[in-house]
């Protein structure tokens, strides 16, 4: 009686252990907040529970020892040790049985069997209480190490994958939370605008100039550079120019000079999430993305930034180009200036199967080939047949992607190396 009491306690109680465990602090959290009692009791004293459950494993394993030995002692030595391996192999196969259905259904087997238990967790509170206080000063003494993102979300990304397969999550939940996930891993470089495709003023381009091509672009701010693109001397906010014709100011005289604020600039490696902080805390929409020598490579706003996680965010004033146009089963047709993470997302292949420092498709193109290649040039890249359809002496604008290993589209096929 003894025996099987004391087997059947620490076979319950191993099995709650595993489920809480399974079940994480967050996620206990998460269902205290959505309303669960038993999660509400158990996230509000989490350390007493866990003590008062490992104290009543550990005396329902000795009370079931000690019952086993008592009963195997009037048996011969040898027949007592089979007795005890016996029951020990049992409660180890039962308990880790449980234990991993525990771990599948932590809700069901965790959380669901601590009512039950309650009045053991009642007989052991006195007993538990040393064990708690000694867990608070080894916790004061050795504090947790800070958590790092990185590996917390490589570690949630099969979560929501798992979720997903399910049926738990739909698509756009799906998509929204494997942007955020992914987001801190990306940098400025990737998601600015790059600075051939920059709507920005020389410092002596005439206001009146200035002002139609404000009101053309319906931007509400431009950077101002000297020279040079590269050297940007500052950002020309579209309603400081409004607000002086407003007050009676004259266009001509003073020029862009007395207009234009101070250029937030950032490093084109960057981390987007850190950006993203750094120009909440500074409120600045717009950065300026430079290079390793100091050259301005683009700009970066916080439009840019949102929509690695929400997508494409199109206004009034947005163009309606399609950058990628699906023309058939695997036959593309994209913009040369798109991101090549995005692009090779949306067509599933790779275009690049080893590292390389293109972040746009064109940019690819012109790295695997060594320069610019004419209209119509075909080559190989990964996956895909690509053709250029059109470019001039300093970039590409539009390119045809083909899946396959056949020719490219012209009947032959070009390496690039």
């Amino acid at each position: 009686m003894t025996l099987g009491l004391g087997l059947f306690s620490g076979v319950l109680v191993a099995t709650a252990a595993a489920g809480l465990s399974a079940l994480g602090v967050d996620r206990l959290q998460a269902l205290a907040d959505d309303g669960h009692r038993e999660a509400r009791r158990v996230s509000r004293r989490l350390l007493t529970v866990r003590a008062r459950l490992l104290l009543g494993r550990v005396l329902a394993v000795t009370l079931s020892a000690a019952a086993a030995v008592t009963l195997a002692r009037p048996l011969g030595p040898a027949q007592a040790l089979a007795g005890v391996l016996a029951v020990a192999l049992g409660y180890a196969f039962v308990a880790e049985v449980l234990a991993a259905l525990a771990r599948r259904r932590p809700e069901v087997f965790g959380l669901g069997l601590l009512p039950f238990l309650r009045p053991v967790e009642w007989l052991l509170a006195p007993l538990a209480v040393p064990i708690v206080a000694v867990s608070r000063v080894a916790q004061r003494l050795l504090p947790a190490p800070e958590a790092q993102e990185d590996v917390a979300a490589r570690a949630a990304l099969p979560l929501v994958e798992r979720s997903a397969k399910r049926g738990e999550l739909a698509g756009e939940q799906v998509r929204l939370l494997r942007n955020a996930l992914e987001f801190r891993g990306t940098i400025a470089r990737e998601v600015m605008v790059p600075r051939t495709q920059v709507e920005a003023f020389e410092m002596a381009t005439p206001l009146e100039e200035v002002l139609e091509r404000i009101v053309e672009s319906g931007h509400s701010r431009y950077p101002v550079f000297r020279g040079r693109i590269d050297h940007v001397e500052g950002i020309l906010y579209a309603k400081d120019l409004f607000r002086r014709l407003r007050e009676g100011g004259v266009l001509g005289g003073e020029g862009l000079a007395a207009l234009i604020r101070p250029a937030f600039m950032v490093p084109e490696t960057m981390r987007i999430d850190e950006l993203l902080r750094v120009m909440q805390s500074r409120r600045f929409h717009l950065a300026v993305v430079v290079d390793e020598f100091g050259g301005a490579a683009g700009i970066v706003t916080l439009e840019d930034i949102l929509e690695e996680i929400v997508g494409e965010i199109e206004d009034e004033h947005d163009p309606s180009l399609h950058r990628i146009d699906r023309r058939a089963d695997g036959h593309y047709v994209a913009d040369a200036s798109m991101s090549l993470y995005d692009l090779q997302e949306m067509i599933g292949g790779d275009l690049a199967p080893h590292a390389v420092e293109a972040d746009s498709l064109g940019g690819l193109i012109v790295e695997a080939s060594g320069r610019v290649p004419a209209e119509g040039e075909p080559l190989r890249l990964g996956d895909f047949d690509v053709r250029v359809l059109a470019a001039d002496d300093r970039r590409i604008t539009q390119v045809e992607i083909i899946r396959g290993s056949g020719p490219t589209p012209d009947g032959s096929v070009a390496e690039a190396s």
